[in-house]
């Protein structure tokens, strides 16, 4: 009898980098940082609407991880999704080396959260993945939807 599984996968967050490649100017920065907690800040959160990470079905063993480290990776998931979409919507003005480097800066950042996502949360079994997106609402005081 196969169990199936729900894992975190990262499409979403690969599609996002395909099309920021392209937009990413000289002088780019690097941040070698991955530290978590530096992610915090990145992005304002007030009323954003969390939801969890992309998901697919999978038989065979599937690594579990804490609860703790799932609402942590709902939470950087979704910062990376608004990263990247005020990246897409962001002007740059090529002439100016301090746009340029502000852009670079945020690409560097958005790049630094899919490594930590991909490294800690891709492949994992998501059991309370839809539950942290829901405590992290409840936290920002938005309606939740149910996970069933």
């Amino acid at each position: 009898m196969k169990i199936q599984y729900l894992v975190v996968i990262s499409v979403c967050l690969l599609f996002s980098m395909q099309s920021l490649a392209k937009r990413h100017y000289m002088h780019s920065t690097t941040n070698s940082s991955s530290d978590s907690t530096e992610y915090s800040s990145v992005i304002s959160v007030a009323k954003r609407h969390y939801t969890a990470p992309t998901t697919s079905s999978t038989s065979g063993y599937i690594p579990v991880i804490s609860d703790e480290l799932m609402e942590k990776c709902v939470e950087i998931y979704n910062q990376a999704k608004w990263l990247g979409e005020e990246l897409q919507n962001t002007y740059v003005n090529q002439y100016s080396q301090t746009s340029v480097n502000n852009y670079n800066n945020k690409v560097s950042q958005h790049q630094n959260m899919i490594t930590w996502f991909n490294q800690n949360c891709a492949g994992k079994q998501s059991r309370s993945a839809c539950e942290a997106a829901q405590e992290l609402n409840r936290k920002n005081g938005i309606k939740t939807q149910s996970c069933y």
